[in-house]
């Protein structure tokens, strides 16, 4: 790997992933799968490299009382009201940079839709729940972002990335989400572009629900300092894998019928930047 750890980098290794790995379990198979083939490919260049799964950071500081001020948000039952002196991380490493060793933070997602896949060489079975509430993906998504904009403000990490991936075409298509919809803010579709208006103004970086929301939790608005631009791109397609009798569809034998668009994984990543002007 270069010295440099950046979002080529994980492009690189992400489409080597989908080799070997076109589909997972779930979110920790994802993550455990990932942290893997980051190391494999460090050991191939002969670098160090340390990788801690779930590592507890610091992640109270001025910085949530900030964005709950500035947003103007009110705090009811919000997990961000918690204690968040051990927030955890997905993957943490420690690797070689430009400047000597560098602290990496990544958060990872993993939204699906219905899939019942049989690998034809080793007869492993994937069966994928169909996850509703895409309201809430899309928020958790976004509060990724934020935290790993505090870690990196706080130096807790020196670069901070966001992995998202699913089979969830209306996470990924804008012309499938209405405007009028609760989370239209919170959207993470192509295209999606954040704070890209060269302006300081709050409302470019503050994501809140339209309209009144009769919700328990997540209710606090998000708030992030950077300008973000969410690109999707391939990672799997599963009908080739199925047309090349690498795996089994499970789900036609039912003769139930399945869009297309549910057998092609897509992921999108976005390189943290915070920024410090907007504080």
């Amino acid at each position: 790997m270069s010295v440099e750890f950046n979002e080529n980098e994980i492009k690189e290794v992400m489409n080597r992933l989908s080799k070997d790995r076109p589909i997972f379990h779930s979110e920790d198979d994802f993550k455990f799968s990932l942290a893997w083939a980051i190391k494999e490919k460090y050991e191939e260049k002969k670098e160090n490299v340390e990788i801690r799964l779930e590592k507890k950071l610091n992640g109270n500081s001025y910085y949530y009382n900030f964005l709950k001020e500035k947003c103007k948000g009110p705090s009811q039952n919000n997990k961000r009201d918690q204690n968040q002196k051990n927030e955890r991380i997905d993957i943490f490493i420690i690797a070689n940079g430009a400047k000597g060793k560098e602290k990496i933070g990544l958060e990872l997602k993993y939204f699906t839709n219905e899939l019942k896949l049989q690998n034809a060489n080793n007869g492993e079975k994937f069966i994928l729940a169909n996850q509703a509430a895409q309201n809430e993906k899309c928020y958790d998504s976004w509060h990724d972002v934020e935290r790993l904009e505090n870690f990196i403000l706080q130096k807790e990490i020196d670069k901070g990335f966001t992995i998202w991936l699913t089979n969830n075409s209306l996470l990924i298509d804008c012309n499938k989400i209405n405007e009028e919809s609760q989370y239209f803010n919170f959207r993470i579709c192509h295209g999606r572009k954040v704070g890209h208006n060269d302006t300081i103004e709050l409302d470019e970086h503050c994501l809140k629900w339209e309209g009144k929301v009769k919700r328990k939790n997540r209710l606090d608005p998000i708030y992030v300092s950077g300008n973000y631009e969410i690109e999707w791109e391939e990672y799997s397609c599963l009908i080739d894998e199925i047309d090349k009798n690498n795996y089994i569809d499970l789900i036609k034998e039912t003769d139930k019928v399945k869009p297309k668009e549910d057998y092609q994984f897509k992921f999108s990543i976005l390189e943290i930047r915070p920024s410090k002007t907007l504080i």
